[in-house]
């Protein structure tokens, strides 16, 4: 998951992917990520800002869980 979030030539969609994943797992590792990324593009920021404001859907299982 890290370099997916780490590679600049992945879809920027699958980078925030990513990242979410990593903050599912590891909320203390997403969340210094999300820090790092916060002023990336469109979605990835999106997710970034999502994750230092802890917002709760950030949590919640999705439906191929």
């Amino acid at each position: 998951l890290e370099s997916i979030l780490k590679n600049k030539e992945e879809l920027d969609y699958f980078r925030g992917d990513a990242l979410h994943s990593i903050y599912q797992l590891d909320r203390e590792l997403g969340t210094r990520h999300a820090t790092h990324y916060e002023n990336e593009n469109d979605y990835l920021r999106m997710i970034s800002g999502a994750i230092k404001r802890q917002e709760p859907w950030l949590l919640e299982p999705t439906e191929e869980q």
